[in-house]
Protein backbone atom coordinates (compact mmCIF):
# COMPACT_ATOMS: atom_id res chain seq x y z
CA UNK A 1 0.00 0.00 0.00
CA UNK A 2 1.11 3.52 -0.75
CA UNK A 3 2.37 5.38 2.35
CA UNK A 4 1.59 9.01 3.06
CA UNK A 5 3.94 11.46 4.66
CA UNK A 6 2.75 14.07 7.11
CA UNK A 7 4.23 17.48 6.53
CA UNK A 8 4.50 20.35 8.94
CA UNK A 9 1.56 22.62 9.71
CA UNK A 10 3.20 25.22 7.50
CA UNK A 11 3.36 22.74 4.60
CA UNK A 12 -0.27 21.73 5.04
CA UNK A 13 -1.31 25.38 5.10
CA UNK A 14 0.70 26.13 1.98
CA UNK A 15 -0.67 23.10 0.11
CA UNK A 16 -4.26 24.06 0.98
CA UNK A 17 -3.64 27.65 -0.16
CA UNK A 18 -2.02 26.62 -3.45
CA UNK A 19 -4.82 24.20 -4.32
CA UNK A 20 -7.39 26.91 -3.61
CA UNK A 21 -5.44 29.51 -5.59
CA UNK A 22 -5.29 27.11 -8.53
CA UNK A 23 -9.10 26.82 -8.48
CA UNK A 24 -9.07 23.13 -7.58
CA UNK A 25 -12.58 23.12 -6.10
CA UNK A 26 -16.00 21.53 -6.58
CA UNK A 27 -17.36 24.18 -8.91
CA UNK A 28 -14.37 24.18 -11.25
CA UNK A 29 -14.19 20.40 -11.47
CA UNK A 30 -17.91 20.15 -12.19
CA UNK A 31 -17.60 22.81 -14.87
CA UNK A 32 -14.70 21.01 -16.56
CA UNK A 33 -16.54 17.70 -16.44
CA UNK A 34 -19.85 19.32 -17.47
CA UNK A 35 -21.78 17.74 -14.59
CA UNK A 36 -23.89 19.21 -11.80
CA UNK A 37 -22.44 17.30 -8.84
CA UNK A 38 -18.89 16.61 -7.68
CA UNK A 39 -19.88 12.94 -7.31
CA UNK A 40 -20.50 12.71 -11.05
CA UNK A 41 -17.10 14.00 -12.14
CA UNK A 42 -15.28 10.66 -12.40
CA UNK A 43 -18.16 9.16 -14.41
CA UNK A 44 -18.32 12.11 -16.80
CA UNK A 45 -18.06 11.14 -20.46
CA UNK A 46 -16.19 14.38 -21.11
CA UNK A 47 -13.47 13.37 -18.64
CA UNK A 48 -13.35 9.73 -19.70
CA UNK A 49 -12.80 10.76 -23.31
CA UNK A 50 -10.41 13.59 -22.44
CA UNK A 51 -7.04 13.31 -24.16
CA UNK A 52 -3.88 15.41 -24.09
CA UNK A 53 -2.75 18.07 -24.69
CA UNK A 54 -3.47 19.53 -21.27
CA UNK A 55 -3.99 23.27 -21.23
CA UNK A 56 -3.61 24.58 -17.70
CA UNK A 57 -3.02 23.80 -14.02
CA UNK A 58 -6.55 22.49 -13.43
CA UNK A 59 -6.21 20.09 -16.35
CA UNK A 60 -2.99 18.72 -14.88
CA UNK A 61 -4.40 18.42 -11.35
CA UNK A 62 -7.54 16.65 -12.52
CA UNK A 63 -5.54 14.37 -14.80
CA UNK A 64 -3.08 13.28 -12.12
CA UNK A 65 -4.52 13.89 -8.62
CA UNK A 66 -8.16 13.12 -9.38
CA UNK A 67 -8.09 10.57 -12.20
CA UNK A 68 -4.80 8.86 -11.43
CA UNK A 69 -3.31 9.17 -14.88
CA UNK A 70 0.38 9.69 -15.58
CA UNK A 71 1.87 12.80 -17.13
CA UNK A 72 5.31 13.57 -18.45
CA UNK A 73 7.44 15.53 -16.02
CA UNK A 74 7.99 18.15 -18.70
CA UNK A 75 4.24 18.73 -19.24
CA UNK A 76 3.56 18.85 -15.52
CA UNK A 77 6.33 21.32 -14.80
CA UNK A 78 5.05 23.53 -17.61
CA UNK A 79 1.56 23.67 -16.11
CA UNK A 80 1.97 23.42 -12.33
CA UNK A 81 3.81 25.86 -10.04
CA UNK A 82 7.04 24.47 -8.62
CA UNK A 83 6.01 25.16 -5.00
CA UNK A 84 2.90 23.01 -5.41
CA UNK A 85 4.93 20.25 -7.03
CA UNK A 86 7.45 20.24 -4.19
CA UNK A 87 4.74 20.03 -1.53
CA UNK A 88 2.91 17.18 -3.27
CA UNK A 89 6.16 15.23 -3.61
CA UNK A 90 7.13 15.90 0.01
CA UNK A 91 3.85 14.36 1.21
CA UNK A 92 3.97 11.33 -1.08
CA UNK A 93 1.13 12.57 -3.30
CA UNK A 94 3.29 12.98 -6.40
CA UNK A 95 5.83 10.35 -7.41
CA UNK A 96 8.42 10.34 -10.18
CA UNK A 97 8.36 7.13 -12.23
CA UNK A 98 10.49 6.92 -15.37
CA UNK A 99 10.29 10.62 -16.21
CA UNK A 100 6.57 10.71 -15.50
CA UNK A 101 4.57 11.95 -12.52
CA UNK A 102 1.79 9.89 -10.95
CA UNK A 103 -0.36 10.31 -7.85
CA UNK A 104 -0.44 6.92 -6.09
CA UNK A 105 -3.46 7.97 -4.04
CA UNK A 106 -6.29 10.34 -4.92
CA UNK A 107 -6.60 13.98 -3.84
CA UNK A 108 -9.79 15.88 -4.62
CA UNK A 109 -12.31 18.38 -3.25
CA UNK A 110 -15.65 17.38 -1.69
CA UNK A 111 -17.89 20.22 -0.49
CA UNK A 112 -14.74 22.33 -0.80
CA UNK A 113 -12.81 20.20 1.66
CA UNK A 114 -9.66 18.45 0.43
CA UNK A 115 -9.67 14.68 0.82
CA UNK A 116 -7.20 11.90 0.11
CA UNK A 117 -8.24 8.27 -0.29
CA UNK A 118 -7.24 5.10 -2.09
CA UNK A 119 -8.37 4.66 -5.67
CA UNK A 120 -9.38 1.01 -5.51
CA UNK A 121 -9.96 -1.87 -3.12
CA UNK A 122 -6.82 -3.85 -3.92
CA UNK A 123 -6.29 -4.63 -0.22
CA UNK A 124 -8.63 -5.32 2.68
CA UNK A 125 -7.88 -2.02 4.44
CA UNK A 126 -8.22 0.27 1.41
CA UNK A 127 -9.69 3.65 2.32
CA UNK A 128 -13.08 4.04 0.63
CA UNK A 129 -13.22 7.15 -1.58
CA UNK A 130 -15.42 10.10 -0.66
CA UNK A 131 -15.91 11.10 -4.30
CA UNK A 132 -18.63 8.58 -5.15
CA UNK A 133 -22.40 8.85 -5.39
CA UNK A 134 -22.96 6.61 -2.37
CA UNK A 135 -20.91 8.95 -0.18
CA UNK A 136 -22.86 11.89 -1.53
CA UNK A 137 -26.10 10.22 -0.43
CA UNK A 138 -24.58 9.65 3.01
CA UNK A 139 -23.55 13.29 3.40
CA UNK A 140 -27.05 14.38 2.37
CA UNK A 141 -28.64 12.58 5.35
CA UNK A 142 -26.38 14.12 8.00
CA UNK A 143 -28.17 16.37 10.49
CA UNK A 144 -26.32 19.67 10.25
CA UNK A 145 -27.85 21.64 13.11
CA UNK A 146 -25.43 23.11 15.62
CA UNK A 147 -24.18 20.66 18.22
CA UNK A 148 -21.42 20.28 20.77
CA UNK A 149 -20.18 16.80 19.84
CA UNK A 150 -20.45 14.96 16.51
CA UNK A 151 -19.26 11.40 15.87
CA UNK A 152 -18.71 9.50 12.64
CA UNK A 153 -18.23 5.75 13.14
CA UNK A 154 -16.74 3.65 10.32
CA UNK A 155 -15.14 6.96 9.39
CA UNK A 156 -12.91 6.03 6.43
CA UNK A 157 -11.62 9.34 5.08
CA UNK A 158 -13.46 11.13 7.90
CA UNK A 159 -15.48 13.17 5.41
CA UNK A 160 -18.57 13.53 7.62
CA UNK A 161 -16.48 14.46 10.66
CA UNK A 162 -14.56 16.97 8.53
CA UNK A 163 -17.82 18.63 7.52
CA UNK A 164 -18.99 18.62 11.11
CA UNK A 165 -15.80 20.25 12.35
CA UNK A 166 -15.93 22.93 9.67
CA UNK A 167 -19.63 23.73 9.62
CA UNK A 168 -21.66 22.90 12.70
CA UNK A 169 -19.97 20.96 15.52
CA UNK A 170 -18.00 22.41 18.40
CA UNK A 171 -15.92 19.24 18.23
CA UNK A 172 -16.01 16.39 15.75
CA UNK A 173 -14.78 12.79 16.05
CA UNK A 174 -14.07 10.05 13.50
CA UNK A 175 -13.53 6.43 14.58
CA UNK A 176 -12.49 3.52 12.36
CA UNK A 177 -11.20 0.04 13.04
CA UNK A 178 -8.61 0.31 10.22
CA UNK A 179 -5.41 2.13 11.17
CA UNK A 180 -4.95 3.21 7.55
CA UNK A 181 -8.33 4.96 7.52
CA UNK A 182 -7.50 6.78 10.75
CA UNK A 183 -4.18 7.87 9.28
CA UNK A 184 -5.89 9.19 6.15
CA UNK A 185 -8.57 10.98 8.20
CA UNK A 186 -5.87 12.66 10.28
CA UNK A 187 -4.06 13.73 7.10
CA UNK A 188 -7.35 15.17 5.82
CA UNK A 189 -7.93 16.99 9.12
CA UNK A 190 -4.53 18.66 8.93
CA UNK A 191 -4.84 19.39 5.22
CA UNK A 192 -8.06 21.31 5.93
CA UNK A 193 -6.68 23.09 8.99
CA UNK A 194 -9.35 21.80 11.41
CA UNK A 195 -8.25 21.89 15.04
CA UNK A 196 -11.61 20.76 16.44
CA UNK A 197 -11.53 17.17 15.13
CA UNK A 198 -10.21 13.98 16.74
CA UNK A 199 -9.43 10.77 14.83
CA UNK A 200 -9.13 7.49 16.71
CA UNK A 201 -8.65 3.81 15.89
CA UNK A 202 -10.92 1.21 17.46
CA UNK A 203 -13.86 -1.11 16.97
CA UNK A 204 -16.95 1.07 16.45
CA UNK A 205 -17.48 3.13 19.65
CA UNK A 206 -14.49 1.72 21.58
CA UNK A 207 -12.40 4.93 21.45
CA UNK A 208 -15.26 6.96 23.01
CA UNK A 209 -14.88 5.60 26.54
CA UNK A 210 -17.67 7.09 28.67
CA UNK A 211 -18.29 10.03 26.32
CA UNK A 212 -21.69 10.61 24.70
CA UNK A 213 -22.49 12.53 21.53
CA UNK A 214 -25.23 14.86 20.29
CA UNK A 215 -25.00 13.55 16.73
CA UNK A 216 -23.79 10.17 15.51
CA UNK A 217 -23.63 9.14 11.85
CA UNK A 218 -22.49 6.00 10.09
CA UNK A 219 -21.95 4.70 6.58
CA UNK A 220 -20.89 1.19 7.57
CA UNK A 221 -20.06 -1.93 5.57
CA UNK A 222 -23.45 -3.47 4.73
CA UNK A 223 -23.10 -5.58 1.59
CA UNK A 224 -23.88 -9.29 2.19
CA UNK A 225 -20.82 -11.37 1.30
CA UNK A 226 -19.84 -15.01 1.60
CA UNK A 227 -16.11 -14.34 1.22
CA UNK A 228 -14.93 -11.12 2.95
CA UNK A 229 -12.56 -8.97 0.90
CA UNK A 230 -12.62 -5.32 2.02
CA UNK A 231 -13.20 -3.82 5.47
CA UNK A 232 -15.22 -0.89 4.12
CA UNK A 233 -17.50 -3.16 2.07
CA UNK A 234 -18.30 -6.44 3.78
CA UNK A 235 -21.21 -6.74 6.21
CA UNK A 236 -21.23 -10.51 6.81
CA UNK A 237 -23.37 -13.07 5.03
CA UNK A 238 -26.61 -11.18 5.76
CA UNK A 239 -25.10 -7.69 5.52
CA UNK A 240 -26.10 -6.76 9.08
CA UNK A 241 -23.05 -7.85 11.05
CA UNK A 242 -21.81 -4.29 11.68
CA UNK A 243 -25.09 -2.40 11.19
CA UNK A 244 -26.68 -4.33 14.05
CA UNK A 245 -23.76 -3.74 16.43
CA UNK A 246 -23.83 0.00 15.73
CA UNK A 247 -27.50 0.18 16.73
CA UNK A 248 -27.17 -2.18 19.70
CA UNK A 249 -24.53 0.01 21.35
CA UNK A 250 -26.21 3.30 20.46
CA UNK A 251 -28.00 3.74 23.83
CA UNK A 252 -24.63 4.02 25.60
CA UNK A 253 -23.35 6.82 23.34
CA UNK A 254 -26.24 8.93 22.03
CA UNK A 255 -27.12 11.77 24.41
CA UNK A 256 -30.75 12.63 25.31
CA UNK A 257 -32.24 14.62 22.44
CA UNK A 258 -29.44 13.35 20.20
CA UNK A 259 -29.84 12.11 16.63
CA UNK A 260 -28.37 9.20 14.71
CA UNK A 261 -28.35 8.78 10.92
CA UNK A 262 -27.07 5.78 8.98
CA UNK A 263 -27.04 4.91 5.29
CA UNK A 264 -27.01 1.14 5.04
CA UNK A 265 -28.90 -1.96 4.01
CA UNK A 266 -30.88 -4.36 6.20
CA UNK A 267 -33.62 -6.87 5.70
CA UNK A 268 -37.32 -7.38 6.15
CA UNK A 269 -37.91 -10.82 7.61
CA UNK A 270 -40.96 -12.99 8.10
CA UNK A 271 -43.35 -11.13 10.39
CA UNK A 272 -40.76 -8.42 11.22
CA UNK A 273 -40.05 -5.39 8.99
CA UNK A 274 -36.53 -3.96 9.05
CA UNK A 275 -37.44 -0.86 11.06
CA UNK A 276 -39.01 -2.96 13.82
CA UNK A 277 -35.96 -5.20 13.93
CA UNK A 278 -33.87 -2.04 14.43
CA UNK A 279 -36.06 -1.19 17.42
CA UNK A 280 -35.47 -4.66 18.88
CA UNK A 281 -31.70 -4.14 18.54
CA UNK A 282 -31.94 -1.21 20.96
CA UNK A 283 -32.82 -3.66 23.69
CA UNK A 284 -34.12 -2.54 27.06
CA UNK A 285 -33.68 1.14 26.15
CA UNK A 286 -35.82 0.98 23.00
CA UNK A 287 -38.72 2.94 24.54
CA UNK A 288 -36.39 5.96 24.67
CA UNK A 289 -35.96 6.15 20.89
CA UNK A 290 -37.97 7.21 17.83
CA UNK A 291 -37.12 5.33 14.63
CA UNK A 292 -37.73 6.22 10.99
CA UNK A 293 -36.66 4.22 7.96
CA UNK A 294 -36.54 6.09 4.65
CA UNK A 295 -36.00 3.41 2.01
CA UNK A 296 -34.36 4.12 -1.33
CA UNK A 297 -34.46 0.66 -2.89
CA UNK A 298 -36.02 -2.68 -2.00
CA UNK A 299 -34.71 -5.90 -3.54
CA UNK A 300 -35.84 -9.47 -3.34
CA UNK A 301 -33.04 -11.79 -2.18
CA UNK A 302 -32.99 -13.53 -5.57
CA UNK A 303 -32.46 -10.20 -7.34
CA UNK A 304 -29.55 -9.35 -5.03
CA UNK A 305 -27.89 -12.71 -5.70
CA UNK A 306 -28.36 -12.34 -9.47
CA UNK A 307 -26.76 -8.88 -9.41
CA UNK A 308 -23.94 -10.12 -7.23
CA UNK A 309 -23.13 -12.86 -9.71
CA UNK A 310 -23.43 -10.61 -12.78
CA UNK A 311 -21.15 -8.00 -11.19
CA UNK A 312 -18.53 -10.58 -10.28
CA UNK A 313 -18.92 -10.28 -6.50
CA UNK A 314 -20.16 -13.86 -6.26
CA UNK A 315 -19.70 -17.03 -8.26
CA UNK A 316 -22.65 -18.89 -9.80
CA UNK A 317 -21.64 -21.93 -7.76
CA UNK A 318 -22.58 -19.97 -4.61
CA UNK A 319 -26.24 -19.41 -5.54
CA UNK A 320 -27.46 -22.37 -3.48
CA UNK A 321 -25.43 -21.18 -0.51
CA UNK A 322 -27.02 -17.73 -0.79
CA UNK A 323 -30.47 -19.33 -0.85
CA UNK A 324 -29.66 -21.19 2.36
CA UNK A 325 -28.32 -18.06 4.07
CA UNK A 326 -31.34 -15.90 3.29
CA UNK A 327 -33.83 -18.75 3.75
CA UNK A 328 -32.52 -19.74 7.17
CA UNK A 329 -32.98 -16.17 8.39
CA UNK A 330 -36.41 -15.69 6.85
CA UNK A 331 -35.25 -12.77 4.69
CA UNK A 332 -38.07 -11.57 2.45
CA UNK A 333 -36.49 -8.34 1.14
CA UNK A 334 -33.27 -6.33 1.33
CA UNK A 335 -33.92 -2.66 2.12
CA UNK A 336 -31.35 -0.01 1.22
CA UNK A 337 -31.90 3.41 2.75
CA UNK A 338 -31.58 5.71 5.74
CA UNK A 339 -32.14 4.77 9.35
CA UNK A 340 -32.93 7.79 11.55
CA UNK A 341 -32.99 7.43 15.33
CA UNK A 342 -33.71 10.22 17.78
CA UNK A 343 -33.47 9.89 21.56
CA UNK A 344 -36.57 11.34 23.19
CA UNK A 345 -36.48 13.81 26.04
CA UNK A 346 -40.15 13.62 27.09
CA UNK A 347 -42.48 10.89 28.32
CA UNK A 348 -44.56 10.43 25.19
CA UNK A 349 -44.66 7.03 23.44
CA UNK A 350 -41.93 6.31 20.89
CA UNK A 351 -42.83 5.88 17.21
CA UNK A 352 -41.57 3.64 14.41
CA UNK A 353 -42.33 4.61 10.80
CA UNK A 354 -41.24 3.79 7.26
CA UNK A 355 -41.32 6.07 4.25
CA UNK A 356 -40.18 5.73 0.63
CA UNK A 357 -37.61 8.23 -0.60
CA UNK A 358 -38.52 10.40 -3.60
CA UNK A 359 -36.37 12.60 -5.81
CA UNK A 360 -37.43 15.53 -3.63
CA UNK A 361 -36.55 13.96 -0.29
CA UNK A 362 -33.63 15.62 1.48
CA UNK A 363 -32.51 16.07 5.07
CA UNK A 364 -35.07 18.83 5.65
CA UNK A 365 -37.89 16.42 4.84
CA UNK A 366 -36.41 13.84 7.20
CA UNK A 367 -36.29 16.44 9.97
CA UNK A 368 -39.95 17.22 9.28
CA UNK A 369 -40.81 13.53 9.49
CA UNK A 370 -39.18 13.13 12.90
CA UNK A 371 -40.79 16.30 14.25
CA UNK A 372 -44.25 15.57 12.87
CA UNK A 373 -44.40 11.94 13.96
CA UNK A 374 -43.19 13.04 17.37
CA UNK A 375 -46.09 15.46 17.63
CA UNK A 376 -48.48 12.70 16.55
CA UNK A 377 -47.09 10.32 19.17
CA UNK A 378 -47.29 13.06 21.79
CA UNK A 379 -50.91 13.87 20.90
CA UNK A 380 -50.09 17.52 20.15
CA UNK A 381 -50.75 17.10 16.41
CA UNK A 382 -54.50 16.82 17.00
CA UNK A 383 -54.82 20.35 18.32
CA UNK A 384 -52.64 21.67 15.49
CA UNK A 385 -54.86 20.03 12.87
CA UNK A 386 -58.18 21.07 14.40
CA UNK A 387 -57.19 24.69 14.95
CA UNK A 388 -54.90 25.23 11.95
CA UNK A 389 -55.80 25.95 8.33
CA UNK A 390 -55.40 22.91 6.06
CA UNK A 391 -54.29 22.83 2.44
CA UNK A 392 -54.33 19.92 0.03
CA UNK A 393 -50.87 19.20 -1.38
CA UNK A 394 -50.70 20.87 -4.81
CA UNK A 395 -49.12 17.94 -6.67
CA UNK A 396 -51.04 14.95 -5.34
CA UNK A 397 -52.72 12.66 -7.84
CA UNK A 398 -55.97 10.73 -7.60
CA UNK A 399 -56.13 7.58 -9.68
CA UNK A 400 -59.43 5.84 -10.25
CA UNK A 401 -59.80 2.17 -11.10
CA UNK A 402 -62.77 1.60 -13.43
CA UNK A 403 -64.25 -1.77 -14.30
CA UNK A 404 -67.00 -2.78 -16.68
CA UNK A 405 -70.19 -3.60 -14.82
CA UNK A 406 -73.36 -4.46 -16.74
CA UNK A 407 -71.95 -2.84 -19.86
CA UNK A 408 -70.92 0.43 -18.19
CA UNK A 409 -67.71 1.65 -16.62
CA UNK A 410 -67.91 1.96 -12.86
CA UNK A 411 -65.35 3.32 -10.42
CA UNK A 412 -64.33 0.45 -8.15
CA UNK A 413 -61.23 1.79 -6.45
CA UNK A 414 -59.20 4.90 -5.74
CA UNK A 415 -55.54 5.59 -5.06
CA UNK A 416 -53.90 8.80 -3.87
CA UNK A 417 -50.27 9.38 -4.78
CA UNK A 418 -47.83 11.98 -3.45
CA UNK A 419 -44.19 12.66 -4.29
CA UNK A 420 -43.39 15.08 -1.47
CA UNK A 421 -42.01 14.96 1.13
CA UNK A 422 -41.86 11.23 0.36
CA UNK A 423 -43.21 8.90 -2.30
CA UNK A 424 -46.49 7.66 -0.85
CA UNK A 425 -49.61 5.80 -1.93
CA UNK A 426 -52.91 5.57 -0.07
CA UNK A 427 -56.19 3.88 -0.80
CA UNK A 428 -58.52 6.55 0.58
CA UNK A 429 -62.05 6.35 1.78
CA UNK A 430 -64.41 8.36 -0.49
CA UNK A 431 -64.93 11.06 2.13
CA UNK A 432 -61.17 11.72 2.20
CA UNK A 433 -61.22 12.48 -1.51
CA UNK A 434 -64.02 14.99 -1.02
CA UNK A 435 -62.27 16.47 2.01
CA UNK A 436 -59.07 17.18 0.08
CA UNK A 437 -61.02 19.10 -2.55
CA UNK A 438 -62.25 21.43 0.22
CA UNK A 439 -58.86 22.01 1.89
CA UNK A 440 -58.06 25.43 0.40
CA UNK A 441 -55.94 26.84 3.21
CA UNK A 442 -58.84 28.86 4.65
CA UNK A 443 -60.66 26.33 6.84
CA UNK A 444 -59.46 24.68 10.00
CA UNK A 445 -59.81 20.98 10.68
CA UNK A 446 -62.64 21.67 13.08
CA UNK A 447 -64.51 23.71 10.45
CA UNK A 448 -64.01 21.01 7.84
CA UNK A 449 -65.33 18.36 10.22
CA UNK A 450 -68.49 20.40 10.74
CA UNK A 451 -68.83 21.05 7.00
CA UNK A 452 -68.60 17.35 6.15
CA UNK A 453 -71.22 16.55 8.81
CA UNK A 454 -73.55 19.29 7.55
CA UNK A 455 -73.22 18.00 3.99
CA UNK A 456 -73.72 14.40 5.15
CA UNK A 457 -70.39 13.33 3.71
CA UNK A 458 -69.55 11.69 7.05
CA UNK A 459 -71.90 10.39 9.71
CA UNK A 460 -73.27 13.07 12.05
CA UNK A 461 -71.98 11.12 15.04
CA UNK A 462 -68.37 10.99 13.82
CA UNK A 463 -66.22 11.91 16.85
CA UNK A 464 -63.97 14.92 16.37
CA UNK A 465 -60.91 13.09 17.70
CA UNK A 466 -61.50 10.21 15.26
CA UNK A 467 -61.67 12.71 12.39
CA UNK A 468 -58.45 14.35 13.61
CA UNK A 469 -56.70 10.97 13.65
CA UNK A 470 -57.61 10.48 10.00
CA UNK A 471 -56.19 13.93 9.24
CA UNK A 472 -52.84 12.93 10.80
CA UNK A 473 -52.65 10.05 8.32
CA UNK A 474 -53.21 12.43 5.39
CA UNK A 475 -50.56 14.84 6.68
CA UNK A 476 -48.06 12.06 7.39
CA UNK A 477 -48.47 10.84 3.82
CA UNK A 478 -47.91 14.26 2.30
CA UNK A 479 -51.46 14.54 0.94
CA UNK A 480 -52.43 17.35 3.29
CA UNK A 481 -50.41 20.31 4.56
CA UNK A 482 -50.86 22.11 7.83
Amino acid sequence: MTPIRFGTEEQFTALRRLLRDAGYNDATLCSRAQVSSIYEVLASEIRQKHKPPLDDTIDALMWVLLEGRSISMRSWQHLVPGELTDLLMAMGLLVDQADEFICPLALYPVENLYVISDRNSSTADSVYPALVENTGRFLDIIPRSRCESFLEVCGGTGIAALLGARDFAAHSYAFDIAERSVEFAEFNRRLNGLANMTNSAGDLYAPAGPKTFDRIVAHPPYVPVLKPKAIFHDGGDDGEQIVKRIVEDLPAYLAPGGEFAMLSMGSDRKDTPYEHRVREWLGKAQAEFDIALVSRRIMEPADFVARSVMQGRSDSSEIDQWKRVFGSRGVTALVYGTILIRRKTGNRPAFTVRRQNSDRTNRAEMDWLLDWEGSVAGATATAQLLDGALTAAPDIELRVVNRLQDGDWAATGYQLQADYPFSMELQPQPWMIYLLSKCDGKKTGRELWQQLIDQEVIFPGTPLDQFATALTVLVSGGFLHL
